[in-house]
């Protein structure tokens, strides 16, 4: 056998080792098993790198004794899937740890809540709608939660030849699963959960093209202001709508778990900041409250906030911006407005107060919803912080138990599809695309 015989064979067996790999990791989404919450989305990552690894293939088969170059090409786009699936595959390792295991399919569960009903609105206006699949909660070393869909960087390994992380994210947002980070210390501290609420927010406003509507309802609203102001809230577009997003699906545990982080912020940012100032923040979730209909708790809450700069110019904005990002339709949710889409009522703010009472009374809690739940556990540390750290897992494990045996899927596809597969082999094409520019 000649040498070129045998780096095709080599090249053969190294991309049937993948293959193996990615069939015994979907192996595991089966009813009962350890990943059976994740089989649309790891099975929408398998058939894209299978589409990926199918073009790699043809590559392996086009070695000769004159395409020396061909056969490195094509280790190196092995690589990359082997890169781009690593990716992947340390978040979804953690599930197997006793430790991570009971808080992140919390997480999950939780952005899921959070993103699913966007997602049925937009599936009844498009009934041909694919999208893309819930969020994949992960831990991440960030000061705060974070949708990988904001120009983050990757950290990922940068060896000779590899894409870089800014090339490496391109591709994969490209893929179907939106990925959200939570900082590892918060996956043991319930009370920091809403704020993921915030990260699926951005989800949404990435996955359903919502950013021209955004753009249009905050021009009504700043359309009379002067021009700095406007530019201000024009910067801001996106993090308001994720602000106001998560005030109607976390409810007040959204607002006073924000206002714990914000008062502890990190470095300044270089330059003007995507971020609205934190007055200006808490001002918005303030209005966004009394726009979806809880302004008591609204007004409980700017008493327990105390003085604020609520009388500044950009905070006096607030009340016209949250009513415009939430009243506003959406042609693509069906011209329906976000308020009528993601709603957080009295009643699930009633239900998370009896099942705070409940937990610090160290009485199991009643309600099965996550975002109740959640809210309750914030409420608990809000009012009693100590007492709640001593009984969390009460909670915690109240929310696992109403986790169903399905899998939460986007579409009615059941492992993926030819879609996945031609999107898989487009990133054979962009992967090289962005070597090629890097050379």
């Amino acid at each position: 056998m000649s040498r070129v015989d045998r780096r095709r064979v080599e090249l053969d067996v190294k991309l049937a080792a993948i293959e193996h790999e990615l069939a015994l990791w979907f192996g595991d989404t089966g009813r009962g098993l350890p990943l059976r919450k994740h089989r649309s989305q790891l099975g929408r990552v398998v058939e894209t790198l299978r589409g990926l690894l199918g073009r790699v293939a043809e590559q392996v088969e086009l070695i000769g004794p004159d395409s020396v170059d061909t056969a490195y090409e094509a280790q190196e786009n092995l690589l990359e899937a082997y890169r781009v699936w690593e990716f992947f595959r340390s978040k979804f390792a953690l599930r197997y740890q006793d430790g991570y295991r009971r808080p992140l399919a919390v997480a999950d569960e939780y952005a899921w809540a959070c993103y699913r009903p966007v997602l049925r609105a937009a599936r009844s206006a498009r009934p041909d709608l694919v999208g893309k699949e819930p969020p994949l909660v992960h831990l991440s070393g960030a000061f705060s939660p974070y949708a990988h869909l904001r120009g983050d960087r990757f950290t990922v390994e940068e060896p000779a030849g590899a894409l870089n992380s800014d090339a490496f994210q391109r591709v994969v947002l490209s893929l179907p699963v939106p990925v959200v980070g939570m900082p590892w210390h918060q996956v043991r501290h319930l009370p920091d959960f809403p704020l993921l609420a915030h990260e699926a927010g951005h989800c949404v406003d990435h996955d359903f093209e919502l950013a021209d509507d955004i753009e249009d309802h905050l021009y009504l609203a700043v359309r009379d202001l002067p021009a700095a102001r406007r530019a201000d809230w024009d910067r801001w577009g996106s993090e308001a709508f994720a602000d106001c997003f998560a005030t109607l699906a976390a409810g007040p545990a959204y607002v006073s778990a924000l206002a714990d982080f914000l008062s502890a912020p990190g470095p300044p940012a270089e330059g003007p900041s995507a971020h609205p100032p934190p007055d200006v923040r808490l001002s918005l979730t303030l209005a966004a409250l009394d726009v979806a209909g809880l302004t008591t708790h609204a007004d409980a809450l700017r008493r327990d906030l105390g003085p604020s700069s609520e009388d500044s110019p950009h905070a006096l904005d607030a009340p016209s911006v949250a009513a415009a990002l939430l009243g506003e339709p959406h042609p693509w949710l069906g011209g329906r407005a976000l308020k009528e889409v993601v709603t957080f009522s009295a009643r699930h703010q009633d239900d998370a107060v009896a099942a705070m009472t409940a937990v610090l009374d160290r009485r199991r809690p009643r309600p099965s919803d996550v975002r109740t739940l959640v809210a309750a556990a914030r409420l608990a540390f809000d009012h009693a912080p100590r007492e709640f750290t001593a009984v969390q897992d009460v909670v915690l494990q109240r929310a696992v138990d109403a986790i169903d045996d399905g899998t939460r899927a986007a579409t009615d596809r059941r492992d993926g599809g030819p879609g996945d597969r031609e999107a898989g082999a487009a990133l054979f094409d962009l992967i090289n695309e962005a070597r090629g520019a890097a050379r």
